[in-house]
Protein backbone atom coordinates (compact mmCIF):
# COMPACT_ATOMS: atom_id res chain seq x y z
CA UNK A 1 0.00 0.00 0.00
CA UNK A 2 1.25 3.30 -0.65
CA UNK A 3 0.89 6.26 1.26
CA UNK A 4 -0.67 9.41 0.19
CA UNK A 5 1.96 11.97 -0.72
CA UNK A 6 2.45 14.66 2.06
CA UNK A 7 0.67 17.94 1.35
CA UNK A 8 2.85 21.38 1.27
CA UNK A 9 2.26 23.26 4.53
CA UNK A 10 -0.08 25.95 3.40
CA UNK A 11 1.27 29.44 3.38
CA UNK A 12 0.77 32.51 5.70
CA UNK A 13 -1.63 33.99 3.29
CA UNK A 14 -4.33 30.87 2.92
CA UNK A 15 -3.85 31.08 6.86
CA UNK A 16 -4.84 34.42 7.40
CA UNK A 17 -7.57 33.89 4.75
CA UNK A 18 -9.09 31.21 6.64
CA UNK A 19 -8.86 32.61 9.77
CA UNK A 20 -10.87 35.68 8.45
CA UNK A 21 -13.16 33.93 5.80
CA UNK A 22 -16.70 33.00 7.29
CA UNK A 23 -18.12 29.14 6.69
CA UNK A 24 -18.84 28.71 2.57
CA UNK A 25 -22.58 28.90 2.18
CA UNK A 26 -23.07 31.55 4.00
CA UNK A 27 -22.93 34.14 0.92
CA UNK A 28 -20.56 36.61 2.76
CA UNK A 29 -17.43 34.44 1.89
CA UNK A 30 -15.92 37.57 -0.58
CA UNK A 31 -17.33 40.51 0.76
CA UNK A 32 -15.89 39.86 4.35
CA UNK A 33 -12.79 38.78 2.50
CA UNK A 34 -12.37 41.51 0.08
CA UNK A 35 -12.79 44.18 2.88
CA UNK A 36 -10.00 42.12 5.18
CA UNK A 37 -7.58 42.40 2.48
CA UNK A 38 -8.37 45.82 1.74
CA UNK A 39 -8.30 46.85 5.65
CA UNK A 40 -4.46 44.88 5.44
CA UNK A 41 -3.79 46.93 2.81
CA UNK A 42 -4.33 50.10 4.28
CA UNK A 43 -2.15 48.98 6.98
CA UNK A 44 0.81 47.75 5.36
CA UNK A 45 0.76 49.33 1.97
CA UNK A 46 2.41 52.79 1.49
CA UNK A 47 -0.57 53.47 -1.10
CA UNK A 48 -3.34 50.99 -0.74
CA UNK A 49 -4.78 51.61 -3.96
CA UNK A 50 -1.18 50.64 -5.69
CA UNK A 51 -0.19 47.45 -3.64
CA UNK A 52 3.08 46.39 -3.87
CA UNK A 53 3.39 43.82 -0.89
CA UNK A 54 -0.41 42.00 -1.17
CA UNK A 55 -1.04 41.79 -4.74
CA UNK A 56 -4.32 40.37 -6.59
CA UNK A 57 -4.31 37.38 -8.82
CA UNK A 58 -6.79 37.95 -11.11
CA UNK A 59 -9.16 34.34 -10.79
CA UNK A 60 -6.82 33.02 -8.53
CA UNK A 61 -7.18 35.32 -5.33
CA UNK A 62 -4.48 36.57 -3.30
CA UNK A 63 -0.59 36.59 -3.23
CA UNK A 64 2.30 38.32 -1.35
CA UNK A 65 4.97 39.77 -3.61
CA UNK A 66 7.94 38.30 -3.97
CA UNK A 67 10.71 39.85 -1.61
CA UNK A 68 13.44 38.80 -4.30
CA UNK A 69 12.07 40.66 -7.69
Amino acid sequence: MTRPAKRPPDSLLTQICRAITPPRGTGEEAACLNFSIKRLREKIEDDPDVPQYLLTEKGLGYRFADPEA
